[in-house]
């Protein structure tokens, strides 16, 4: 009552009236009270009272309740209403901030690899044209140099694809050998420097090509063999590469083994963490990010494969790996001489780049595969040479000023151009997993990525004017 509950009120009426009514009714007997209808009934009148004031303060008491829990839930539905407000708010923030680092490291990807992609097309040009052995050192380290630095760009760029959730896997048709001649020299070279030896043991048999993600599974391979390098300091590092084919697949095994520091058990267990090192002080040894193993162990299970590190302490590690690939088309070209390294047919080359020193170095590669070749700088320039003379491919490059890859790919393939069926291979630094799709929607037929490697450009152009040969349109 104090609090100014009424109910509390009619409780304590009707309390004391069952107790006037219970003296009254113990009292009579006694004469205290006359006798008559009123005393004799009392305890029936007083109970009566008491049930229906009760009633009357549990009803009021309830309805406080029922107007508590609405209030209640009033509250609770405006403060969830604003912390809905609050979250998509905060969800808002953090799409756009995951698109402003999507968008950064797309951007800093293509500028870190639009001067490497002239470093080490420039080196790729030196090395065929260089005598001197001297100097020819210098060129190998200056090439394993921007190999590496390369690879550092393409680590940080997968991982963060990977944390983003738009990782996606870039099949195309592949030669394991091409592959394996990209990676093996700059192992060679590093294992020289070292004074450690290193062996390759091939037992493949593949009549068919390869279809999967080729620049990855290198990756892979190069994470792994930079590894052993890294830690080994004397004895020798040992590449296996063996496939078994199925029906329509080949399974490839790679086991990677040294001779160097090991690693030890309990370490084993967080080896493929992001940003694991087994030293991470400032006076480490051993550099690196620590994103090497989680990258191959990410990449691996995306392929549908299998990686697995044994290793004991002071004697040496052993990697081994699984991928299943598909069948591709079945081999028709052996590479390796001077004579195969030429295109069919003398092919005429539009190329569409607007860095100058990208322009000249992609233009010395493919002179030297007998193509004969003229340069655009930007995208509204390779239009309108588009229109006015037939080429036989066209390198076309993403970013440029005036008009991009996209629209100038776009205006090609509308009709009435000479070069509407012509093969239109993208040369770019956008190195995002969604890039190649892109460019395909925009009517590209092929995708390389920079910095680019002269047998890849091989490879791409010698398939695409095969297909034109066997008029066949498909995409890589």
């Amino acid at each position: 009552m104090k609090h100014g509950f009424r109910y509390a009120k009619l409780f304590l009426i009707a309390w004391i009236t069952l107790l006037i009514s219970a003296v009254i009714t113990a009292l009579t007997p006694a004469g205290v009270f006359p006798s008559n209808w009123f005393t004799r009934h009392s305890s029936q009148i007083g109970s009566t009272l008491e049930v229906v004031l009760l009633s009357l303060a549990l009803a009021h008491r309830i309805n406080r309740i029922k107007a508590e829990v609405r209030s209640i839930e009033l509250r609770s539905k405006l403060l969830l209403e604003k912390k809905n407000v609050e979250l998509r708010h905060a969800l808002k923030l953090i799409t756009k901030n995951n698109n402003l680092k999507d968008s950064f490291l797309a951007t800093i990807s293509h500028e870190l690899r639009t001067p490497m992609n002239g470093i080490e097309g420039s080196l790729q040009v030196i090395r065929d044209e260089i005598k001197d052995k001297g100097i020819q050192n210098h060129v190998d380290d200056a090439a394993n140099s921007a190999v590496h630095m390369t690879q550092l760009v393409d680590s940080l760029l997968e991982y963060s694809e990977l944390q983003s959730g738009n990782w996606k896997l870039q099949e195309s048709p592949f030669e394991l050998e091409t592959t394996l001649s990209k990676l093996v020299p700059v192992i060679e070279n590093e294992c020289k420097r070292k004074n450690i030896s290193f062996h390759l043991t091939k037992n493949i048999e593949l009549d068919h090509l390869l279809i999967g993600d080729a620049p990855r599974i290198n990756h892979v391979l190069f994470q792994l063999l930079d590894n052993a390098v890294k830690f080994t300091h004397q004895g020798g590092i040992v590449l296996e590469v063996s496939s078994r084919e199925d029906r329509d697949h080949y399974t490839l095994h790679f086991s990677i083994s040294d001779s160097g520091i090991g690693i030890k058990d309990h370490q084993l267990s967080e080896i493929f963490d992001g940003f694991n090192q087994v030293d991470a002080s400032f006076s480490r040894q051993y550099g690196g990010l620590g994103l090497g193993l989680s990258l191959c162990k990410a990449i691996t299970d995306r392929m549908g494969g299998d990686i697995s590190i044994s290793s004991t302490p002071e004697k040496g590690t052993n990697a081994n790996i699984s991928i299943q690939l598909k069948k591709g088309a079945e081999r028709c070209i052996k590479k390796g001489t001077k004579q195969q390294e030429t295109l069919p047919g003398n092919p005429t080359v539009l190329i569409v780049e607007d860095n100058p020193v990208n322009q000249v170095m992609l233009t010395a590669i493919i002179k030297k595969f007998g193509c004969t070749a003229d340069q655009a700088n930007n995208g509204e320039d390779a239009v309108r040479m588009a229109k006015e003379r037939h080429y036989d491919c066209i390198l076309m490059d993403f970013q440029m000023p005036i008009l991009d890859g996209f629209e100038a790919t776009k205006s090609i393939r509308s009709n009435g151009c000479k070069n509407k069926n012509t093969t239109i291979i993208a040369v770019t630094a956008n190195a995002m997993s969604s890039d190649r799709e892109r460019c395909i929607r925009a009517g590209m037929n092929g995708y390389i990525r920079k910095p680019i490697k002269k047998d890849i450009v091989f490879e791409h152009m010698n398939y695409w004017l095969l297909k034109e040969l066997d008029s066949d349109n498909s995409t890589i």
